[in-house]
């Protein structure tokens, strides 16, 4: 009876927790930017204007690296001596590749993650920018900041990518 009694607190300790763990983090949602655009190119081509440093430098800027295995760099200089640098986490050729990113003047807690998926529609690509990890800011203020900062940057990148690959 005694022992039955112990089993049945240890089975309520492990419940308990179990829920308070399941409340704990479903709390926090997700916060990402979504950006979708339709290239008229082949996987292959977009891949290598994601990935390769020629083609990069075309459409984005001067000097970035995005290096397509696990732990290569993301590098990114930009206006004003700033730099954002990231190491790519997950990949799967030709299909998509994600990798951290991390301005030099955020703190160090402050890490996002960005992943370009990538998916032949009817001779196209669709490209499907992903870029999470906002809740590492803990300023709502920085977030919504950041947030409305890269939303515009991918605004803009995508159909300079767009015109990129329509020309070459």
């Amino acid at each position: 009876m005694l022992k039955s009694l112990n089993l049945a607190k240890i089975y309520l300790l492990i419940v308990l927790l179990f829920i308070s763990f399941n409340t704990e983090t479903s709390v926090s949602k997700e916060i990402f930017i979504l950006k979708s655009i339709t290239l008229q190119a082949s996987q292959e081509q977009v891949w290598s204007a994601l990935t390769n440093e020629g083609d990069l430098s075309q459409w984005w800027n001067q000097g970035v690296k995005l290096e397509p295995y696990l732990g290569g760099l993301f590098y990114e200089p930009w206006g004003n001596n700033q730099l954002a640098t990231g190491t790519v986490k997950n990949l799967a050729l030709l299909n998509f590749i994600e990798f951290t990113w991390r301005e030099k003047y955020w703190q160090t807690s402050e890490v996002t993650l960005c992943r370009f998926s990538l998916k032949e529609v009817n001779g196209s690509t669709l490209l499907q920018v992903k870029h999470s990890g906002w809740n590492t800011f803990k300023s709502s203020d920085d977030r919504k900041k950041m947030i409305k900062g890269f939303e515009s940057g991918w605004d803009f990148l995508l159909p300079k990518l767009k015109k990129f690959l329509d020309h070459n």
